[in-house]
C-alpha cells in the first residue's frame, strides 16, 4: 500500500491514515466478515470498506436476533414443560418413589405434549366472557358431545355450560384411572381410546362415548371397580365441586341426572322398568347416606 499511495516509509504516512488503517484491521479481525478478501487501496476505499463491514454487522445481528426470537417462541413453552417434568421427576426419585410410578409420570408428560403441547383445552380462553368461552367449548367439543348418549338429551344451554366444566386427562397404556374403594367424587367420559372396568365378578370394556364414575359423582358412593386404560386414552373428567356450581344455575338437572345417568349406564337383562322406578325414587333421596343409596341400587340391579 505504501508504494501504491506514493509513501516510501511508514513515518511518512499521516497519523489519521494510520488510525483509519488500524481501525479497519481491528474491525475486520474481530468480525471476520470478509477481511482479506478485499484490499482497499486508499483512504476512501478503506472508509467504504469499514462502513460496509459495520453494515454487515448490523444485518448479521438483525438476522441472529430474529432467529433467536423465532427459536424462543417455538421452544420456550417446551423448555418450561420439560423443566417442570424434570423437577417433578427428581423430586419423586429423591423421595424413593417406585420406578414404575416415575415411568408413568414420563409417559403422561410425553402423551400430554404430543396431544396438546402441554396446554389445557381452554387454557387460552381464560378471561374471556362466559358466553364466548361457551361458544368455543361447544364447537371444539361438539364431536365428543355427539358420541356421549347422556349429553344428547341435555338442552343446549346446560350442555354449553357443562362442556366448559370438563378437564381433559391423558392416560397411558395399563394406567389405572380409578381404583376400587376410592372416594374421589368425579365422573369420566371417554373421548378416545378404551377403558377396562374390573369389579367383583365382572369385567367389561368401555369405548368412545361411554362414561363411568357416575355413582361417585351423583351419590358419593366409593368406586365399585378399578378402571384402567387400554392403550393411550383421552378422557374428560367432571369433578364434583365444578358440577355443584353448575347445578346452582340449573337445579332442575340434579334429580334428572341422578336418575337418567344411572339408568343409561346400567345394563340389565330383565327388570328394567322396576329398576327405573326404584332409581326414580332414589333420585329424590338427596339427604340419604351413600351406604343406604348404594344398597338400594345394588338390590335394584338384582331384581328379576
Amino acid at each position: 500500500m505504501l508504494s501504491v499511495d506514493g509513501f516510501g516509509e511508514l513515518s511518512e504516512i499521516p497519523t489519521s491514515r494510520r488510525y483509519v488503517r488500524s481501525l479497519h484491521f481491528g474491525i475486520g479481525s474481530i468480525t471476520t466478515v470478509f477481511y482479506g478478501d478485499v484490499v482497499s487501496m486508499n483512504v476512501v476505499e478503506t472508509v467504504v470498506e469499514i462502513a460496509f463491514i459495520v453494515l454487515c454487522i448490523l444485518i448479521f445481528g438483525a438476522l441472529v436476533g430474529a432467529q433467536f426470537e423465532l427459536i424462543q417462541a417455538n421452544y420456550k413453552h417446551k423448555m418450561l414443560f420439560e423443566q417442570n417434568l424434570m423437577e417433578l421427576y427428581h423430586f419423586l426419585k429423591n423421595n424413593d418413589v417406585p420406578r414404575d410410578v416415575r415411568q408413568r409420570l414420563r409417559l403422561y408428560y410425553t402423551n400430554t405434549w404430543l396431544k396438546y403441547h402441554g396446554h389445557d383445552d381452554l387454557e387460552g380462553v381464560r378471561g374471556l366472557s362466559t358466553l364466548l368461552v361457551e361458544d368455543i367449548a361447544q364447537y371444539t367439543l361438539r364431536d365428543f358431545a355427539n358420541k356421549v348418549s347422556i349429553l344428547k338429551s341435555c338442552d343446549e344451554s346446560f350442555l354449553r355450560s357443562l362442556l366448559t366444566c370438563l378437564k381433559h386427562i391423558i392416560c397411558s397404556s395399563s394406567e389405572p384411572v380409578v381404583r376400587k374403594g376410592d372416594v374421589d367424587r368425579s365422573m369420566y367420559f371417554i373421548a378416545r381410546g378404551k377403558v377396562l372396568v374390573q369389579g367383583p365378578g365382572f369385567e367389561l370394556v368401555k369405548h368412545e362415548g361411554d362414561f363411568f364414575g357416575e355413582l361417585s359423582l351423583l351419590y358419593g358412593i366409593p368406586r365399585s371397580a378399578t378402571c384402567s386404560s387400554l392403550g393411550v386414552s383421552l378422557l374428560y373428567v367432571l369433578e364434583w365441586a365444578t358440577y355443584e356450581k353448575l347445578l346452582a344455575d340449573y337445579p332442575e338437572y340434579r334429580e334428572q341426572n341422578r336418575r337418567e345417568w344411572v339408568v343409561v349406564s346400567t345394563v340389565l337383562k330383565t327388570g328394567e322398568s322396576r329398576f327405573r322406578s326404584i332409581i326414580d325414587i332414589v333420585a329424590h333421596m338427596e339427604k340419604s347416606n351413600w351406604v343406604v343409596v348404594d344398597e338400594i341400587i345394588r338390590k335394584a340391579k338384582s331384581l328379576k
